[in-house]
């Protein structure tokens, strides 16, 4: 079952729980357990979210603008000459 149909499951089950006819005690038991279930599944899928999503990172090398001379000791502007 995946977690979406899981969300599902507990959204109907919030909305029928009242009509149930539990007893009070049993009545804010089960809330309170549905209640952590839904905090857990939020957590859950945020965090799951977070690390998956791509992040920016500068550490690729990047290629000079212009070309480097390094053979001579001429500069640009001498060999447009």
């Amino acid at each position: 079952m995946s977690q979406r149909q899981l969300i599902v499951l507990i959204g109907v089950w919030v909305i029928v729980y009242p009509f149930l006819g539990v007893p009070s005690s049993w009545f804010k038991i089960i809330g309170l357990l549905t209640g952590l279930v839904v905090i857990a599944f939020a957590y859950r899928i945020r965090f799951r979210d977070s690390r998956s999503a791509e992040t920016f990172s500068d550490s690729r090398p990047s290629a000079p603008a212009a070309p480097v001379l390094t053979t001579s000791q001429e500069t640009p502007s001498a060999l447009n000459q």
